[in-house]
């Protein structure tokens, strides 16, 4: 059975939390310039991938099939994602003094790739909505889901011959972020559209499971190597992590409601942390000589990598909301609608209501 509620606290809670475990991220490549820490495999495995299946879970809302319903559509994926994809990376270029080319066109377009990816994405998943809506009238899932796998097979299909042929253009189109992370998206589509494969998730043995699971991997993956290129402890990390906020990010605490308020932010936060990710280049030899002496460096990476972020999150909120006041700088760097000029209505004042209305304008 497909359900209807697609803005829920709980959602906009996990999505706090992992925006702020990209800055915690960045603080090791940005920051601190350290790669060695366990931590890292941990982020890179579910912050990302979570961020894409929710995205998915979200875009399970039925997509009105007209021609001005697709216009509606695309206009808004294109204010909301390509248009801050032209002016903050130019901006970025031009205060950081890096590369265009590289902002535009390199793997990363310099931190800014998962705009890019999202929105390559949206086009494979409205080709995948089309395919079902004329082919699938009686909403059956397992077409659905075939159509579904249709497009995740030309994703894997055209990856290396793609790269081969060209792999500026491969790069440029960030494919290979497309091949490792799709799956994700189409995955969190069906959880959000049918409320059975959500309560499975929520299940606290699945949870549970998928916890123990998750730890096995990342420690398989942080003394030997990934296993099957970190998809199965990306998914189960994924798994953990709807489990548990869905059952802990519900109540009026005062941890929700700053990971809820993260969460309607995350896109903002996103597209702006870049600008104040600074260099703290005394952390490396400070964690190094820890290691040399034999000690164990996990609480000290937690607590400044947390550290870290929370002051280039609380900056960039700052930025934000001074960017928000200005309807066009928050239409230019975050894809923001501009208010419409609406007309006044005109008065018309007669005798049935002449006093009333002397009345409310005085």
């Amino acid at each position: 059975m497909a359900q209807g509620k697609h803005h829920m606290q709980h959602i906009d809670v996990l999505k706090g939390i992992v925006i702020f475990l990209v800055v915690v991220g960045h603080s090791f490549h940005f920051g601190f310039s350290y790669y060695r820490s366990p931590l890292l495999a941990v982020l890179r495995s579910i912050d990302m991938p979570i961020f894409v299946f929710l995205s998915g879970y979200l875009a399970s809302k039925p997509l009105e099939f007209s021609f001005g319903g697709h216009i509606a559509f695309w206009r808004k994926k294109a204010r909301q994602l390509f248009l801050p994809l032209i002016t903050l990376p130019t901006l970025y270029a031009l205060f950081y003094s890096v590369s265009f080319d590289e902002m535009l066109f390199g793997i990363h377009h310099g931190g800014y790739w998962f705009t890019w990816v999202l929105f390559e994405m949206f086009v494979l998943w409205f080709v995948f909505q089309l395919l079902n809506h004329y082919t699938n009238p009686e909403g059956d899932v397992t077409l659905e889901a075939l159509w579904a796998m249709l497009t995740l097979a030309f994703v894997l299909w055209v990856d290396l011959p793609w790269k081969a042929y060209s792999p500026m253009t491969h790069e440029a189109f960030s494919w290979g972020k497309m091949n490792y992370l799709y799956h994700n998206f189409l995955i969190g589509y069906f959880v959000g559209k049918y409320s059975s494969f959500e309560r499975i998730l929520i299940r606290p043995e699945v949870a549970a499971l998928s916890a123990l699971l998750f730890t096995l991997l990342i420690y398989t993956e942080c003394t030997s190597a990934p296993v099957m290129g970190g998809i199965p402890a990306s998914l189960s990390g994924l798994v953990m992590a709807f489990g548990l906020v869905n059952h802990l990010g519900k109540g009026d605490s005062r941890l929700n409601r700053l990971a809820g308020y993260l969460g309607q932010e995350s896109r903002t936060i996103y597209f702006t942390h870049y600008f104040f990710l600074f260099s703290v280049p005394m952390v490396k030899p400070f964690l190094f000589g820890i290691l040399r002496d034999g000690g164990r460096t996990i609480s000290w990476e937690i607590g400044l990598s947390v550290l870290y972020a929370a002051i280039v999150v609380s900056i960039t909120l700052m930025v934000v909301r001074l960017i928000k006041a200005n309807s066009i700088l928050a239409f230019l760097c975050y894809g923001k609608a501009l208010p419409k000029n609406k007309k006044p209505k005109p008065i018309v004042c007669n005798e049935s209501n002449d006093t009333s209305i002397s009345d409310r304008s005085l």
